[in-house]
């Protein structure tokens, strides 16, 4: 992938890290006649936000970022983090389906049990989809996608019947997380996602790094955790190096900051929306109280509030929390 990357776009390869795109943001900003950037930023996007205001503090009319990166953390928090995440949100499922008598993956036994058992069948005789194969890996693919909250329904169908020997549910999970499309073919998202992390912060390209990263992941998430454990390695391979390390970003000079966390997002766990907090100079943390990863579309109380920032600029109040809109 690193090769075929570097032959198909050695030109942009340098420039796809988040300082550039930080910057593409101003250039448009001025390319429209905006004096002021107003900006909803989700996921990476909240990087970007923060970035933005880290290099021009006094062009920020107003930020709002949901799901907020940590720019402080490391590789390896980074990924403890997430697998920390995944796991919550993964019980929270179980326990959904030790509990409700529509779940058919509970009905059998114990979720939590029989999933172990599943996983360890897949890894001794993957199943055959058509011409495909579903092992491990792709399972676990399909766990990220489904223990969101609003997927509940769907992991449970898919589990039941790879429990049972069809295992095409659960690929199609799994190709939701991979970007595969009806006729086989794949978006470019995997590629571009290493592309942008890998110039984003330096990895560590000693094996032994992650190594003994294993007993903490394993802690975080048995299943998750392993499956994480090695990703970052392909920026070993990366043609062109990190143009930054973790830090501490400062802000001082741009206006109050609307950062929005959920206290059970896997992706962007609540403690990465805390430390963003504590190190942005005047930022308000609006928390909303639930799974599933970021929060505008998952709460009225959220929108509702984001809106009035971005409109407005009325920030909520410190402490404020919003409700989920669906049970979780």
């Amino acid at each position: 992938m690193a090769q075929a990357c570097e032959q198909a776009s050695a030109g942009l390869l340098p420039f796809v890290d988040a300082t550039s795109a930080a910057r593409d943001m101003d250039a448009i900003r001025a390319a429209l006649g905006e004096g002021k950037l107003t900006y909803l930023g989700w996921g990476y996007g909240s990087f970007l936000g923060e970035l933005y205001a880290h290099l021009f503090p006094a062009r920020v009319r107003a930020l709002a970022l949901d799901g907020v990166a940590n720019p402080a953390l490391n590789v390896g928090d980074q990924l403890v983090g997430r697998a920390a995440g995944f796991e919550a949100n993964l019980q929270a499922f179980l326990a959904d389906c030790r509990s409700v008598a529509v779940c058919a993956f509970g009905q059998a036994g114990d979720p939590g049990a029989r999933l172990t058992a599943l996983m360890g069948r897949l890894d001794q005789s993957p199943l055959r989809v058509g011409s495909r194969t579903l092992g491990r890996r792709l399972a676990i693919a399909g766990l990220i996608v489904g223990v969101d909250p609003r997927r509940w329904r769907n992991l449970d169908a898919a589990l039941n019947d790879a429990a049972a020997g069809d295992g095409q549910a659960l690929l199609g999970l799994a190709d939701l997380d991979y970007g595969r499309r009806a006729d086989g073919s794949y978006s470019y998202r995997p590629e571009s996602t290493t592309a942008i992390a890998c110039l984003d912060q330096a990895a560590p390209s000693d094996i032994s790094y992650y190594d003994r990263l294993g007993p903490a992941l394993a802690h975080a998430s048995p299943l998750f955790g392993p499956a994480f454990q090695y990703a970052p390695l392909d920026c070993s391979f990366w043609p062109v190096k990190a143009k930054s390390a973790a830090a501490p970003l400062s802000v001082e000079g741009a206006p109050p900051i609307l950062l929005v966390a959920a206290t059970q997002d896997p992706s962007w766990p609540y403690a990465w929306g805390q430390a963003a907090n504590a190190q942005l100079a005047g930022s308000v943390l609006l928390t909303r109280n639930g799974y599933g990863a970021l929060s505008y579309f998952r709460s009225l109380c959220v929108r509702l509030a984001v809106d009035a920032y971005l409109t407005q600029l009325g920030v909520p109040a410190h402490g404020t929390v919003c409700e989920s809109d669906y049970p979780a």
